[in-house]
């Protein structure tokens, strides 16, 4: 079972972003008002998320992952037309929704978001860190910030913990819980941000103990907190909460009691 750490303590108003499975997040209301800014590390092919924030605060949204959302666009078409030339069967509805995505690239993401093909890690080329992504904004900048950077999100918990204050709220996707659990323990521990709430992603998978491999964690700023916050721990899931993988059933998590 998971340790004390991974269990929120408060029980708060939370709202979902982004999509109905994997790809959405659960916070508060109050965190998403509270930025100037928002910085989403990993969109590949979806940006749902950033839409949903957007229609609650029209900030400036600044976006990173090595791969170009533009990119898997032409590539699915490729697909769908060599299918065509080759006399196999294309579904019109896989189409449809490509040229449905195509436009939502061009009205909502090519003109409402800033994005940069980089890998989050060090400077070199090609290459970029938290530190320079933070220093696009002004000093004193409140930002909101979504992680989902297949295990690159090791690489930056410390920047984290020392821009902490710069933050309203983090929604951030832990790959490998296995094999990184102390490494998140201690996050949590020394985050001076709130744990609000806590998913395990069923794409993961869970490990020999039978715990969740893919967690998705949502923390915010103290000073977001609502006031109608509740001192004990939510119920789990949350009725916000989706399957990421839709065809497979929720994973259960179990914590161990905080240690006296």
């Amino acid at each position: 079972m998971l340790s004390y750490h991974f269990r929120p303590s408060l029980t708060v108003p939370l709202i979902r972003l982004g999509s109905t499975n994997d790809g959405g997040y659960l916070t508060t209301k109050k965190a998403v008002l509270s930025a100037d800014g928002l910085i989403s590390l990993g969109v590949r092919s979806n940006w749902d998320f950033e839409k949903d924030f957007y229609s609650i605060n029209q900030v400036s949204i600044h976006a990173f992952d090595s791969t170009s959302p533009i990119s898997f666009i032409y590539y699915q078409y490729i697909k769908i037309i060599g299918k065509i030339l080759l006399g196999k069967f294309a579904k019109i509805s896989n189409l449809r929704d490509l040229i449905t995505h195509s436009a939502d690239y061009f009205f909502f993401f090519r003109r409402r978001v800033h994005f940069e093909k980089k890998t989050i890690g060090n400077t070199s080329q090609g290459h970029t860190n938290l530190d320079e992504i933070f220093d696009l904004f002004h000093q004193n900048a409140k930002l909101f910030l979504s992680v989902d950077i297949e295990s690159a999100e090791y690489d930056i918990l410390a920047t984290l913990i020392n821009r902490a204050d710069n933050l309203t709220g983090l929604v951030i996707e832990f790959h490998g819980c296995d094999q990184y659990r102390k490494d998140i323990e201690q996050f949590i521990e020394h985050f001076n941000l709130t744990l609000v709430h806590i998913h395990a992603n069923n794409y993961g998978g869970v490990d020999e103990n039978g715990d969740p491999r893919l967690l998705e964690l949502s923390f915010v700023h103290p000073n977001t907190l609502a006031q109608e916050m509740i001192y004990e721990p939510p119920s789990l899931p949350h009725s916000f909460d989706r399957p990421c993988n839709a065809k497979m059933d929720e994973l259960s998590l179990r914590f161990a009691p905080e240690s006296r």
